[in-house]
């Protein structure tokens, strides 16, 4: 859960790049997931393969606020939150829990604060699975 303390007036959103996207570009998210990579690092570029590049371009569109691609950017307003679950219960009925994969669709990311705003302030609040459940 994430919890705006302000309001933004420019940028600042969260920014969830699966959402609204393509299969493909999805896959190129997930791909990487089950890989083990969880964020995306551009100092490295040079390095990087087409699917890669992919990411970041999807990503770094985002981070400039825009959606007209895909994507959902959030506004921060004081009080609002946003839920969104990085775990899926795989489990049977009765206990769900007891076998679980994760999210390879919760990618996020943070938009720059623009010129003329204050910042951006922020409470996480992380639910954690009991440790009887983790691998």
């Amino acid at each position: 859960v994430l919890v705006y303390l302000n309001d933004v007036p420019r940028g600042g959103g969260t920014v969830f790049p699966c959402v609204g996207q393509s299969a493909d570009v999805r896959s190129v998210f997930a791909d990487a997931f089950a890989r083990g990579h969880d964020f995306l690092e551009a100092s490295n570029i040079e390095g990087i393969g087409r699917r890669e590049r992919q990411m970041l371009q999807v990503a770094d569109h985002m981070a400039r606020g825009r959606t007209d691609e895909g994507g959902l950017v959030t506004t921060p307003s004081r009080g609002c939150a946003v839920v969104f679950w990085t775990l899926n219960p795989r489990g049977p009925a009765a206990a769900p829990w007891e076998a679980w994969t994760r999210e390879p669709h919760a990618w996020h990311g943070g938009v720059r604060v623009f010129s003329g705003g204050s910042g951006k302030w922020i409470l996480q609040k992380f639910k954690e699975l009991p440790a009887r459940f983790r691998r």
